[in-house]
């Protein structure tokens, strides 16, 4: 039986974080996939030393395991067009077959797969809930030219911003502000709770 302070509010994942691991990103491989198969590069990072080669729609990833062995694996790329112009690449897991941006090497799965093969998750899922809320009530601010400081009032419209966009992120930010206060009521009735039932059997 939790005590005072007991509840999800804080509760953390027991799932590991995506920062913890080597990443394999697309946007470090991109630039060599781009010039053609044949091309070979090295990535250092978490204690590893990756080696990648270009081929026609893949890659090769060669690599020390925590055993001592050499792992080589290859992983397929798809390069897709983007809707103004251009293209992007994208890695496809060897697990799932879907498409992701970063693939990941895990100690006890040395082959990399996507985040959610490897059941990993981001540090802001982490976060409680109030947390992300004003995060994005950060960001609002910012683009609405004022400080992070949620206690001072909405700024003026910047100049060249039209009416109607200063509009919308105003609003915006009052509903941010709102579910993160609503947040914080409903933490607090938890809370109160806890101490009503520790106080009554204590």
């Amino acid at each position: 039986m939790g005590g005072f302070g007991s509840g999800c509010w804080e509760r953390q994942t027991r799932k590991p974080l995506t920062e913890e691991f080597f990443a394999l990103s697309i946007r470090d491989t991109a630039p060599f996939l781009r010039r053609g198969r044949g091309q070979y590069f090295l990535l250092r990072g978490k204690g590893l030393t990756v080696g990648v080669v270009t081929f026609t729609g893949a890659i090769s990833i060669s690599h020390q395991a925590k055993d001592g062995q050499i792992k080589t694996q290859n992983v397929s790329i798809v390069q897709v067009p983007c809707r103004f112009g251009g293209s992007r690449f994208w890695f496809v897991c060897p697990t799932c077959l879907r498409r992701y941006e970063s693939l990941y090497s895990c100690q006890d799965v040395p082959l990399f797969r996507c985040r959610v093969c490897h059941n990993l998750v981001y540090p802001v899922q982490r976060e409680p809930e109030r947390l992300t809320l004003l995060r994005a009530a950060h960001k609002v601010r910012s683009r609405l030219g004022g400080d992070t400081e949620m206690e001072t009032p909405i700024p003026s419209k910047p100049r060249g911003m039209h009416q109607s966009t200063y509009s919308c992120l105003s609003l915006k930010e009052h509903e941010l502000l709102a579910k993160m206060w609503d947040a914080d009521w409903h933490w607090l009735e938890k809370q109160m709770n806890s101490l009503r039932r520790l106080i009554a059997h204590p």
